[in-house]
């Protein structure tokens, strides 16, 4: 969720309106219903993020799953606009949202052309024997690497999930991720 009085009083853009629906949980086509296309793009870039991959994977995912003549298909141009202006409203301002604060602690800074590793910001908590990942099917890229980080130090992690369940992949999760840790 976006502080929408912020994004219009500092961006000064009406194009940035991100009034709409809220999602109701549906799947991933029908979530953008009655949303505005600066919502929409701001959504997509969330996702970009918590997956770790370029703005267009994501942007042109979407549009293959709307199908021809959805409402991505006349946004594309403006994508690029609406991001960069969110950036630097947030660099203006100082603030972080929360994909920034995750970024950040794994050591990474995300362009729209995809994330770019940088040395990770916050500390490892110091003395934590074990750290217990639950609902881990439900767990982005993003978080992940976050999740890795944290586990780096301790002495035994353990990952709970069922990817069959992964019903958070609209936002960036990955079911498959907690597999991938070394046993």
């Amino acid at each position: 969720n976006y502080d929408v009085d912020w994004l219009r009083k500092t961006m000064d853009d009406d194009r940035l309106d991100c009034s709409g629906d809220e999602d109701d949980g549906e799947a991933w086509t029908s979530q953008w219903k009655g949303k505005s296309p600066a919502a929409m793009v701001l959504q997509l870039w969330d996702v970009a993020r918590n997956r770790l991959v370029p703005f267009a994977d994501v942007y042109d995912d979407i549009v293959y799953r709307m199908g021809p003549g959805g409402q991505f298909q006349d946004i594309s141009e403006e994508a690029h606009y609406m991001i960069d202006r969110y950036e630097k409203a947030k660099a203006k301002d100082g603030r972080l949202d929360f994909c920034d604060c995750i970024l950040r602690y794994a050591g990474y800074r995300m362009t729209f052309d995809g994330p770019r590793q940088v040395e990770p910001e916050g500390t490892i908590p110091p003395g934590v024997k074990a750290y217990i990942f639950d609902e881990s099917q439900d767990t982005s890229a993003l978080l992940d690497k976050a999740a890795q980080r944290l586990a780096s130090e301790s002495d035994w992690w353990y990952l709970m999930g069922d990817r069959e369940q992964n019903i958070y992949n609209w936002s960036g999760s990955d079911g498959n991720l907690f597999m991938k840790w070394p046993v």
